[in-house]
């Protein structure tokens, strides 16, 4: 039986330089992301 939900997708366009606390932007997104227990995060380069 298959198990059907909604999903959302969030889509961030960032440049290479912003940072947050002198790290890439996009890595503490990831880090934010796994700690609220979103699914599916990735970073592209």
């Amino acid at each position: 039986m298959r198990h059907i939900e909604t999903a959302l997708r969030l889509r961030i366009f960032l440049g290479e330089e912003d940072k947050y606390k002198g790290r890439p932007l996009y890595e503490e997104i990831v880090v934010q992301a796994q700690h609220s227990g979103m699914a599916g995060r990735a970073a592209c380069a």
